[in-house]
């Protein structure tokens, strides 16, 4: 017998998504194949994360302050133009 299954790898054991119509403790074989991931293009704002890894301290701080102050200053120019502005939009905290 061969059927399709789809499962996910968590602490070390396959489980899959459906039941499946086996013997408890029956002995299977697997092949496993991997889905390809999908890559964001460089235009979205994902292909972004974990880009501050390893940077120091110092930088990282600076780098917040900047965010800080541009989304202030954004906020300032909304309230001119009579739109709200949610800065914390924006962030991805």
């Amino acid at each position: 017998m061969t059927i399709h299954v789809t499962a996910i790898y968590t602490n070390g054991v396959l489980k899959p998504l459906k039941p499946l119509e086996l013997e408890e403790n029956e002995m299977v074989e697997l092949d496993l194949t991997a889905p390809v991931k999908k890559r964001l293009p460089a235009s979205d704002f994902g292909a972004l994360y974990g880009i501050w890894r390893g940077l120091g301290d110092q930088l990282i701080v600076g780098l917040e302050e900047a965010r800080r102050e541009t989304n202030a200053k954004l906020e300032r120019i909304a309230r001119e133009f009579d739109e709200p502005y949610d800065a914390t939009e924006s962030s991805n905290e």
